[in-house]
């Protein structure tokens, strides 16, 4: 039986690839699930990441990939977001159970690289999720990362205006807030990450920063983590920039002439005062953790 570079029975995949690619072809999606399948034959081939921005979600980490992959020596995954050690956005779907093959085809061949290039992809719920530190040091303990943190009170307010926008969200915005720990308690409990709630409404649990920093701290050594602020990032582009590359051991001096925000998210919606004033006091005590964590404030 001929088998992939993994393992995997060919036929195996074939008898798979009958059943999806009618569902595909409705979706005018083959082209897509074509070169996946490509991808996984020759997954032993290809790179694993040396570099993963692992978050904050709504932080500006769309800007920074399109920043960074302008830089001759870094390449990126093949979209964006590879959700593999989050397992996914899909909760009937589980993205890690798909294994170290399906997450090497997302990167490029080994024979497109050099020693001094850097492998990147860029999944922000990764610093959110209880189990990504562990997953992500099984696989790469030796991987390079960067947070980047938007003030919590900022970022809770984009996230409910982007589930409102998209139709997943009805409550009025205090409301959400205030449900938020009802909502997630059980899910906490059970340890049932990938639930939709926890997706979606994880509001104010996003920005307390600090259990998420100190769960990687468990993992990794402190310089193998690079913390920016949203702030810095957008307002002195370039300067953050040249702090990231010299992080990761590249020429600061290359330019990266598209520094355009992406994919920002914009609300046209007033806030009440008694919103950002619930806010506020509700992220006080996490953000005083965070700074103690980090040995000083950050510039929100």
């Amino acid at each position: 039986m001929a088998y992939l570079f993994s393992g995997t029975p060919i036929a195996l995949v074939a008898r798979k690839a009958t059943v999806m690619q009618r569902s595909l072809l409705r979706l005018g999606r083959i082209p897509a699930y074509a070169d996946m399948v490509g991808r996984q034959l020759s997954s032993r081939l290809r790179c694993l990441p040396n570099t993963i921005i692992v978050g904050a979600q709504k932080a500006g980490t769309s800007s920074l990939y399109g920043y960074l992959t302008q830089h001759p020596d870094i390449l990126g995954s093949n979209r964006k977001e590879v959700h593999y050690f989050d397992g996914g956005t899909d909760p009937r779907v589980d993205n890690f159970e798909k294994g170290e093959q399906w997450y090497r085809a997302h990167f490029p061949l080994k024979a497109k690289t050099s020693r001094r290039t850097r492998i990147l992809e860029a999944t922000p719920s990764y610093l959110f999720v209880p189990h990504g530190p562990s997953r992500i040091a099984a696989l790469v303990p030796n991987v390079k990362m960067i947070v980047v943190l938007r003030e919590p009170v900022e970022r809770a307010i984009s996230h409910y205006f982007y589930e409102l926008h998209n139709g997943r969200e009805d409550r009025p915005i205090m409301k959400a807030l205030t449900e938020e720990e009802g909502l997630l308690e059980p899910i906490w409990r059970t340890r049932n990450y990938k639930s939709r709630e926890l997706l979606q409404y994880s509001y104010k649990a996003r920005g307390r920063y600090a259990e998420q920093l100190a769960r990687f701290f468990g993992y990794f050594a402190r310089d193998q983590l690079l913390i920016l602020s949203s702030k810095s990032l957008f307002k002195t582009t370039t300067e953050a920039l040249s702090r990231t590359l010299d992080f990761l051991g590249l020429n600061s001096d290359v330019p990266i002439p598209d520094k355009s925000a992406r994919n920002v998210g914009t609300y046209n919606s007033p806030v009440e005062k008694d919103v950002i004033e619930y806010l506020e006091n509700y992220f006080a005590p996490y953000n005083d953790d965070l700074f103690e964590l980090l040995g000083g404030k950050l510039d929100w």
